[in-house]
């Protein structure tokens, strides 16, 4: 038994090592098609490298919220980051936002939680604050990236943050730092 849940481990640990390196090669492929894009600075590549924490940081919150709370309350909760997005863009003069386009915001919000049927009967507050904090992290994704990349080229802002985020959760996996709480491994 267990000698078959080593292999299991062992094949799982390939397949997803198979998938990482497919993923770059797609992207390597990807950046490839089309015009040349116009180099990074080093201070460009910083920030998206940067944006690819963000994400890694913004996937576990969101993982870790779904094992602490219903998959529902958890989504719903991520879902204030086009609200988080808006407010601090309109803030901080990125965007306007009119009352017609607030109001717009939260019924789309009050929508989405009657359409997934969230039902934050027994709420965990520790779930909420994971869920709350990938919102958060999402929202400065798209803020920095709105702000300081948008002469930038999405084909390489995309490569840089993957490959930040891969390894991020490459670290994260091996280390055993896995949100999941399965009982299988």
């Amino acid at each position: 038994m267990v000698l078959a849940k080593t292999i299991g481990v062992l094949l799982l640990i390939g397949l997803a090592l198979w998938i990482i390196f497919a993923v770059i090669g797609f992207l390597a492929a990807w950046l490839r098609m089309g015009d040349t894009p116009v180099a990074f600075s080093p201070r460009d590549r910083w920030i998206a490298l940067g944006l690819g924490l963000l994400f890694a940081a913004t996937v576990y919150c969101l993982f870790v919220a779904i094992d602490l709370m219903d998959v529902p309350t958890a989504i719903l909760a991520y879902f204030v980051y086009p609200l988080l997005t808006g407010l601090i863009a309109a803030l901080t003069g990125l965007e306007r936002l009119g009352w017609r386009g607030a109001a717009a915001a939260v019924a789309v919000f009050l929508g989405l939680a009657l359409m997934i049927g969230a039902h934050p009967g027994e709420l965990a507050l520790v779930g909420v604050l994971f869920s709350f904090g990938a919102a958060v992290t999402r929202a400065a994704m798209l803020l920095i990236s709105r702000a300081l990349l948008a002469h930038a080229d999405a084909r390489l802002i995309t490569w840089y943050s993957m490959v930040s985020s891969t390894v991020e959760q490459a670290r994260l996996t091996f280390r055993r730092l896995s949100p999941c709480k399965s009982s299988t491994f």
